[in-house]
């Protein structure tokens, strides 16, 4: 603000610094103080100028401090670029990235922590720290390097930053602070480009096909198979997948660190028996309530429906239709995965090893014992996973 005072009787203005704000004052004790430069200034009195130097001071020890990200550079860094969801900020676990803390001019940062808070509205929280790396002043406030810990879960969570804060105006006294990320919650994803990660794939061409291609093929009974969307980088795709974590499955969170248990956690949840899953499955012919299994054409339209009915299975699915959701759920999360289809396919329901059909002395199949037991499909179609094993021995 440029403020004259009439003691000194000259159009000379008056500049008060208030702590790099450009400070309007409060219409009821400050009114007038304003000068822009573009008209005369007031002849004012000191007692009009004091209650504004008073406001400035006031905010001189309250300084806004926020919290700022290139969204677009940080999800570039961490292999998530083709993912653009408004509410959500797309990191992998072992990579680092920078966050910008801003404040006003003549004020320092220092950051001692970082942390991830578990959910929005839970009573008690479950906090992840993070990695600090690297800091550097800049002119109006700090950037700061960071790295999600491999270990963390993942999750979306909330972020936040704390430490201490110092004016140069303040006689050298430092004040804390604590800020968080504002407008979008940060989703921790697994990481098939960090060799410390369970689901680490060495090939670069192998991590662009079993977790970021979008577009493959699913076969059900045919050699030729059937192009299958698995729209991975739909909004409302990724929100289905974070729903069913949140809201539908019983892992405890911490296994959620863990992506053998969450490949096996999403087998179970694309399915809706048990767990009131996603999909429901029938093969009786009758799907006038649904949709036939044979007219979808990829993943995207059953998330999106799950999702935005609130958590309502989704009507009809069979094995390649379970396959190619799971798959979409899998590369979301970043584990390698890929679609796999038998022909001929044994279904051993004795867990001997072996089809069995029973015959009497007259080469008769003896129905009551054959029915309902081991059956040759002509094809089944499932999921395969790429990650560590370490619950196996070595060898395995």
């Amino acid at each position: 603000s440029k403020c004259v005072s009439p003691e000194i009787r000259t159009h000379l203005p008056l500049t008060i610094l208030v702590g790099g704000f450009k400070t309007r004052g409060d219409e009821s004790h400050c009114n007038g103080l304003y000068y822009d430069g573009r008209q005369s200034p007031a002849l004012l009195s000191a007692s009009q100028i004091l209650p504004c130097i008073r406001l400035g001071l006031s905010r001189m020890s309250r300084p806004e401090i926020r919290v700022v990200v290139d969204k677009e550079h940080v999800q570039n860094l961490c292999h998530c670029k083709r993912f653009d969801v408004d509410e959500f900020l797309l990191v992998r676990r072992g990579t680092e990235f920078p966050v910008h803390l801003s404040a006003p001019y003549g004020y320092s940062l220092k950051v001692e922590h970082v942390r991830l808070v578990q959910g929005e509205k839970l009573r008690d929280p479950e906090v992840v720290e993070v990695s600090v790396t690297g800091q550097r002043a800049m002119w109006r406030g700090i950037d700061v390097s960071i790295v999600v810990p491999v270990a963390t879960p993942v999750w979306a969570y909330k972020l936040v930053l704390s430490g201490d804060v110092e004016s140069r105006w303040g006689g050298g006294a430092k004040t804390e602070f604590q800020v968080e990320l504002v407008g979008m919650r940060v989703v921790v994803l697994f990481n098939a480009w960090c060799e410390e990660d369970g689901v680490f794939v060495a090939d670069e061409q192998e991590r662009e096909e079993y977790v970021l291609n979008s577009n493959g093929r699913v076969y059900a009974g045919s050699l030729y198979g059937m192009p299958w969307n698995l729209s991975l980088y739909r909004p409302d795709s990724l929100r289905a997948v974070l729903f069913l974590m949140e809201n539908t499955s019983w892992l405890e969170y911490r296994k959620f660190a863990d992506p053998l248990q969450v490949a096996r956690e999403f087998t179970a949840l694309v399915n809706v028996q048990g767990d009131n899953g996603l999909l429901v499955g029938r093969w009786d012919g009758d799907y006038a309530d649904g949709h036939a299994p044979s007219s979808w054409r990829g993943s995207g339209k059953i998330l999106e429906q799950y999702y935005r009915s609130g958590g309502i299975p989704v009507e009809y699915g069979q094995c390649w239709v379970f396959s190619g959701v799971l798959l979409s759920c899998l590369r979301i999360l970043g584990i390698p995965s890929r679609s796999v289809t038998n022909f001929s396919s044994a279904h051993d329901t004795n867990r001997n090893r072996s089809i069995d059909q029973y015959y009497d002395a007259e080469g008769e199949e003896i129905s009551y014992l054959s029915s309902g037991s081991d059956s040759v499909w002509n094809f089944h179609v499932w999921n395969e996973a790429y990650l560590a094993r370490p619950d196996l021995p070595k060898g395995f």
